[in-house]
């Protein structure tokens, strides 16, 4: 038990996330360098065909009329969560007037971000900072939020 107020989330920064558990499993990324389908599978435990609820409530999409201001930063070439999850996310989000920003980071494989001074982790840092910096001084999102 903690004494602190519960309070809502201001903000979601997505960072090469899968947003669509169902699209996930149809369409896993080829080649399948993970195991997609087996790994949401043994994570959701059974297949979409016998868990559709399940595979929907693990879905960020699901959840896109209640989402925060959201910022979407995905690799072009990452080879582990198909980069149209960013995209899938994105409009979503956009189609039920919530505030989002998505940055697709050209050539930049999944992890871009664990290379510490990479091109990559300098855009998505410089990125997040704003996104941040926005929620703390209490505006809902800055001017960029819900164009790319």
């Amino acid at each position: 038990r903690c004494d602190v107020p519960d309070l809502p989330v201001q903000g979601v920064i997505a960072v090469y996330a899968v947003t669509d558990m169902i699209w996930a499993h149809a369409e896993p990324i080829r080649p399948d360098v993970v195991n997609g389908p087996e790994s949401l599978e043994l994570y959701l435990v059974g297949p979409p065909s016998a868990r559709l609820g399940v595979y929907e409530l693990a879905s960020p999409l699901t959840w896109a009329e209640r989402a925060p201001p959201t910022l979407i930063i995905h690799g072009t070439l990452d080879r582990m969560v198909r980069p149209g999850h960013a995209k899938r996310l994105y409009d979503g989000l956009l189609a039920v007037g919530r505030p989002a920003k998505i940055l697709l980071l050209p050539l930049a494989e999944h992890g871009f971000d664990l290379r510490p001074g990479g091109w990559g982790e300098q855009l998505a840092r410089a990125e997040i900072l704003r996104f941040l910096e926005n929620l703390s001084a209490g505006t809902s999102a800055d001017p960029a939020l819900g164009s790319q």
